[in-house]
């Protein structure tokens, strides 16, 4: 984790010190409007009406704690984007070490690292380069993707780990993430079909 986060640390960094634009203004705007207590994030679109607009109330919630932690600091916001998108560099390390190493047998304290472990280390390390995520993490407004990437991959190593070890308690942690996905941004429906491929 902290070898991700000091690459995306450098990487990144610039992002830190940016102001807030284009729609970042909105979702700022719409957050410091809403009550905390008296707001229903979950029965009402961004706008808090019920009829058309986007349907993210865990974003907007993010927003909000960010909000009530920094005020309108835009480093703040932007910080917590970059660690969220270094966890998900780390996930998908996680899940490849998950998928391509067996699973250690019962009695031996430690599997020994291999290829399976370099290969995790590089696919974690290409996802937190990749030139197609800078948008979705140094700008506000692409919360929704880095917040929804990090409960969709949560869902799939749950799912992953209770395909190899059992335990349906695994299942059911990640039909939760599934959904704290959905409630993220709309894409993270694609997952069940993911999981049958």
């Amino acid at each position: 984790f902290f070898f991700y986060l000091v690459v995306v640390l450098f990487l990144f960094s610039p992002a830190i010190k940016a102001f807030f634009v284009s729609d970042d203004f909105d979702w700022v705007n719409r957050v410091r409007s809403l009550s905390p207590l008296t707001h229903n994030y979950f029965l009402s679109n961004a706008d808090g009406a019920r009829a058309r607009g986007v349907y993210r109330p865990l974003t907007i919630i993010s927003f909000w704690a960010n909000y009530w932690l920094a005020g309108l600091n835009s480093d703040f916001f932007h910080l917590f984007s970059i660690i969220l998108h270094t966890l998900n560099a780390f996930l998908v390390f996680y899940l490849l070490k998950l998928i391509l190493k067996p699973a250690c047998p019962v009695g031996r304290p430690a599997c020994p690292t291999g290829r399976s472990d370099v290969a995790a280390i590089i696919a974690g390390l290409f996802f937190a380069v990749l030139p197609n995520h800078p948008e979705a993490v140094s700008w506000i407004s692409g919360r929704g993707d880095v917040l929804a990437t990090f409960f969709y991959l949560l869902a799939v190593i749950l799912y992953v780990a209770f395909r190899q070890k059992s335990g349906g308690w695994r299942l059911a942690v990640s039909l939760g993430c599934f959904l704290l996905a959905l409630f993220s941004k709309e894409m993270a429906i694609t997952l069940p079909a993911i999981l049958i491929a």
